[in-house]
């Protein structure tokens, strides 16, 4: 998975998600497409440059991972959706 650690930074459920970029791997990033739900891998499709289609990724899965964490779910099953402007929500 992209995201290499979780850190616990704080009693009250703070976290510290650590990523390092340069270390991305095709194989990672093919691994972790299949944690994108429908509409993800369809506006991964729309990047076609190549870093802004592996950052994309990376930044969805970061997401997933720490709103994954804190309601206590694997990425895969956190459900997101966009509002009206376009910013995600659970």
């Amino acid at each position: 998975m992209i995201v290499e650690m979780v850190i616990p930074i704080v009693p009250s459920g703070g976290m510290l998600l650590l990523l390092e970029c340069r270390s991305l791997t095709d194989q990672m990033i093919k691994e972790d497409m299949t944690i994108l739900n429908c509409e993800e891998r369809e506006r991964y499709s729309r990047y076609r440059v190549y870093m802004d289609q592996r950052m994309y990724v990376a930044a969805r899965v970061l997401l997933r991972v720490a709103i994954g964490q804190v309601l206590g779910l694997p990425p895969a099953l956190v459900r997101l959706k966009r509002d009206g402007h376009g910013k995600p929500y659970v």
